[in-house]
């Protein structure tokens, strides 16, 4: 899909898909320098008439409550769900690494039932849910792997890969995403 572009709405006696697009974070629309962000990818599916869930996956710098209150009502204004994933009642309380993020994204979608999930590459947030679904631990929606630069991915994992062990981590799970993304 190009940058841009349109897709043909829903056609009468079509039913409406249940979409969550997720995202680690969600740009202002001031600070928007790439059309097709996570947020505005799920405005152009409710467009054309799905019903989608943007799902903010907080981790470490949770957005205060006027700030979600805002995004909120910017989002409503075009037919877009917003929720803010900043914890799972199956895990310890703050989700500030990798592991816990990608945990918690499928605590969330076991519970909720999407036709269609659009994850990042980057930071690796669908890993356990690939890894759910390769297992047949889980029977997953459809997931399309959304990566915005995989070269500049790999030259950041390279270039600072020894940094810490959350970077190694990181690159592990966004490598095994980049391998699965054929196989769900």
């Amino acid at each position: 899909m190009a940058v841009g572009s349109k897709l043909k709405p829903l056609g009468p006696g079509v039913e409406r898909r249940r979409i969550c697009v997720a995202a680690q974070a969600i740009p202002r629309d001031a600070d928007i320098d790439d059309a097709m962000t996570p947020g505005e990818l799920a405005r152009l599916f409710a467009e054309n008439g799905d019903d989608v869930t943007l799902l903010w996956v907080a981790g470490r710098d949770v957005p205060s409550t006027d700030e979600v209150a805002a995004r909120r009502a910017e989002f409503e204004a075009a037919s877009v769900k917003l929720e803010v994933l900043d914890r799972s009642d199956q895990l310890l309380p703050s989700l500030a690494t990798p592991e816990s993020r990608s945990a918690a994204l499928l605590h969330y979608l076991e519970r909720c039932s999407y036709d269609l999930v659009y994850a990042p590459l980057e930071g690796g947030l669908p890993y356990f849910t690939l890894l759910a679904a390769e297992t047949d631990a889980f029977a997953t929606s459809p997931i399309v792997l959304l990566a915005r630069a995989p070269q500049e991915w790999a030259h950041e994992a390279d270039k600072t890969f020894m940094g810490s062990t959350e970077a190694i981590a990181t690159a592990y799970m966004e490598k095994y995403c980049a391998e699965m993304a054929d196989r769900t």
